[in-house]
């Protein structure tokens, strides 16, 4: 059975104000970061606001929870995705080399000075 009714703004500030905390647990239990889990927050509620209609009523709360599981797990997925290095190529370095570590390219470059 399909909830045919579509989300009020008030009823999306219900289930704000009722499940705020919980979804951003979750968010930030999945990623570790404050900032992407009050990003996910948003994405989740603005989730079920356009979905409610498709929601079957039975369980909101493990409704809720399962989009913000899922609105993590796609982070995380696209996060990993994209590399950041973290490391400093020794090839643009005086002496040139592989410095792994940023305190290696700094000694690297001490030493060519």
């Amino acid at each position: 059975m399909v909830n045919t009714a579509a989300c009020t703004e008030s009823r999306l500030e219900e289930l704000i104000d009722t499940y705020d905390k919980l979804i951003f647990s979750i968010c930030y239990k999945l990623t570790g970061d404050y900032f992407i889990s009050e990003d996910l927050m948003q994405e989740t509620f603005l989730a079920a606001f356009q979905k409610y209609d498709t929601f079957d009523g039975a369980n909101e709360k493990a409704w809720i929870c399962r989009i913000a599981t899922n609105k993590s797990i796609d982070y995380l997925r696209s996060a990993s995705s994209r590399s950041v290095p973290t490391g400093v190529s020794g090839g643009n370095l005086p002496g040139g080399g592989n410095h792994g570590t940023t305190k290696e390219a700094v000694r690297g470059i001490k030493a060519a000075l």
